[in-house]
C-alpha cells in the first residue's frame, strides 16, 4: 500500500514512500547488506508486475463499471484503484496499449532471452530466417 499504483511510472513515486517500505521489510529481514539502488531495482519490478497483473487480470475484458464496483484488490487503496481503474480506460492509454503491442509484435529478437546465450539466440534467429526463406 505504500507505493500507489496510481503512479504512472516509478519516477513519480516519492522516496519517502520507498522509505515506509524499506522500513517494513527491516523489520522483518535483514537488508542491511543490499544497496539503496538495488532495493529500488527490485521494488520498481514488482511494482510494474504487481500493476501489470492487475491490469491483465481484472481489467482487461472487463466492464469498467463493474470493476469499479468490486472491491479494491489486496494491498491497494479504494480511492487508487478507482483512479487505476480510469486511467486503464482511457483514450490516451488504450492507444499507447495498442501502439506497444504492435511493437512488441515485430521484435525479431526477444528482448528477454531468459537463460539462453546470445549464440543460441542467434543460431535460432538465422534458422527460423532460413525456414522462412525456404517456405516462400
Amino acid at each position: 500500500m505504500q507505493l500507489p499504483i496510481i503512479s504512472k511510472i516509478f519516477k513519480d513515486v516519492h522516496n519517502n514512500r520507498i522509505t515506509l517500505v524499506v522500513k517494513g521489510l527491516e523489520e522483518c529481514y535483514d537488508i542491511s547488506h543490499v544497496a539503496w539502488f538495488d532495493l529500488k531495482v527490485k521494488f520498481k519490478d514488482s511494482w510494474k508486475r504487481y500493476k501489470y497483473h492487475l491490469y491483465t487480470t481484472l481489467i482487461v475484458g472487463n466492464n469498467p463499471g463493474d470493476v469499479k464496483v468490486s472491491p479494491a484488490p489486496e494491498f491497494s487503496i479504494r480511492e487508487d484503484w478507482l483512479k487505476f481503474v480510469d486511467y486503464c480506460n482511457s483514450e490516451k492509454f488504450m492507444a499507447k496499449s495498442k501502439r506497444n503491442k504492435k511493437i512488441w509484435a515485430n521484435l525479431i529478437a526477444p528482448c528477454i532471452l531468459g537463460r539462453a546465450s546470445m549464440s543460441i539466440t542467434r543460431h535460432k534467429l538465422v534458422r527460423h530466417t532460413y525456414v522462412e526463406h525456404t517456405q516462400l
